[in-house]
């Protein structure tokens, strides 16, 4: 589920790439700098990463995100808590919680990559499986035990249809809305210490850097 996180600073990180090339295309400065610069830009983009992250209180939604929330409470979930992460300026995260169901939402709001939501569940093994609404983070490599289906722009209700209609059948976590975004700031750091230690290919730096910020 934090994988939306990581997605946001190696695309940040891509992008610096083009401030040094004003007047090339992505694509151009991508292919002129090669696969080894291409890995240095992955290896950077995992320093910029924080190893975990914090969550504060922040301001109720409004707007787009309100919007996603409200809908997501039509399709029987409840507001858990707004918060803004430290480490990460501008990004905002409304979780929503459905405790009989083992299920939680969670609304980002973010400058430039928008507003979308994930809908996920923790299993007792460790494992998770999230829907997210963007296609953002679908050219990283995908973490074993942690799949992520990508719906783009999918509506709330049918999204947590299809989200329990799909979505493995094993023992199930389900957490109170004080435990979440402790739950969610783990989970992050455990998604961290895999992604560094797996690293960023060559490929996965030009495919994202190819991406656009959009739902």
């Amino acid at each position: 589920m934090p994988l939306i996180l990581i997605w946001i600073i190696v695309f940040a990180a891509v992008l610096i790439i083009f401030k040094f090339f004003p007047s090339l295309t992505r694509g151009f400065t991508l292919t002129i700098i090669g696969e080894k610069g291409k890995l240095e830009v992955g290896a950077k983009a995992m320093a910029m990463q924080p190893d975990r992250i914090t969550l504060t209180p922040a301001e109720p939604p409004v707007g787009a995100a309100a919007t996603l929330v409200a809908r997501l409470v039509e399709a029987g979930f409840r507001p858990a808590g707004d918060y803004s992460v430290t480490e990460m300026a501008g990004l905002k995260i409304h979780f929503t919680n459905k405790p009989d169901e083992s299920v939680m939402a969670a609304v980002y709001e973010h400058p430039r990559a928008g507003v979308w939501f994930d809908m996920f569940t923790r299993y007792a093994d460790g494992t998770s499986y999230t829907i997210a609404t963007t296609r953002a983070g679908g050219n990283l490599d995908p973490r074993p035990g942690h799949p992520v289906v990508r719906v783009p722009g999918m509506d709330p209700s049918a999204a947590r249809a299809q989200f329990l209609r799909d979505r493995p059948r094993a023992a199930m976590k389900t957490f109170s809305n004080l435990e979440m975004p402790g739950m969610y700031a783990a989970a992050y750091a455990e998604s961290m210490a895999w992604r560094k230690q797996h690293g960023i290919s060559a490929a996965e730096v030009q495919k994202v850097g190819m991406e656009k910020f959009k739902g």
